[in-house]
């Protein structure tokens, strides 16, 4: 990393903020984070961006600034990165449980611990801050945008938002594709036509979701 290594520096960044080999140590991943979303583009990373929003959205190790977390969001969506599309439009939607599968995932988990990153945000920022709120359809676009870039969680809350069954399906099929249980879970309580529901809730319980958890052996 000292030598000019960002993928080393996203690396050592990440290990600082869970505690995973070195020891936690989350003002020094902030700086790490910040100087390498900085260089986006420039040998840096937008994932850097997108996990330096998290912290600001959480208020760990950072002040909680929400408004900041949804500029660095959507520097990240705009580059490409798809749980930055879908957390930019989370800040306006009602809190859901749980980040999402695969290595954000379990970075956020770890952020997660007594900075409550599921609980809804403070509604008073907005009028501090004159933030406009975004209409249905920007929140439904970025929405649409975090699941066509692979975000799983984008395509589950896409599919709770649309009022037509058939695209519904569709975008909660993709979810479970790409590991999310809930969306598995939740197409196989929608039970399309031809969906082989048994199938969909044994997908869903390998991937882990709750409901699964007391289900009879």
């Amino acid at each position: 990393c000292e030598a000019g290594d960002h993928a080393a520096c996203r690396v050592r960044a990440a290990r600082l903020l869970t505690g995973v080999v070195l020891v936690r140590d989350v003002p020094a991943a902030v700086a790490l984070l910040r100087r390498d979303c900085r260089r986006h583009g420039r040998g840096g990373s937008v994932v850097s961006c997108f996990r330096l929003g998290a912290l600001h959205e959480a208020g760990h190790g950072v002040s909680r600034d929400l408004p900041r977390a949804l500029a660095l969001f959507a520097v990240a969506c705009d580059a490409g990165h798809g749980e930055a599309c879908t957390r930019r439009a989370r800040i306006w939607l009602p809190p859901i449980t749980g980040p999402g599968p695969g290595v954000e995932g379990e970075i956020l988990q770890a952020l997660m611990i007594d900075q409550g990153l599921e609980d809804a945000p403070d509604q008073s920022w907005r009028t501090e801050h004159e933030e406009p709120e975004p209409s249905d359809t920007v929140l439904d676009g970025w929405l649409s945008r975090g699941c066509d870039l692979g975000d799983a969680v984008g395509c589950r809350l896409a599919a709770r938002r649309s009022a037509d069954a058939e695209p519904q399906a569709a975008l909660y099929e993709r979810g479970c594709r790409l590991g999310d249980a809930t969306s598995c879970a939740e197409l196989a309580e929608l039970a399309p036509a031809g969906a082989d529901v048994h199938a969909l809730r044994e997908q869903a319980c390998r991937a882990g979701a709750p409901t699964c958890e007391a289900r009879p052996r």
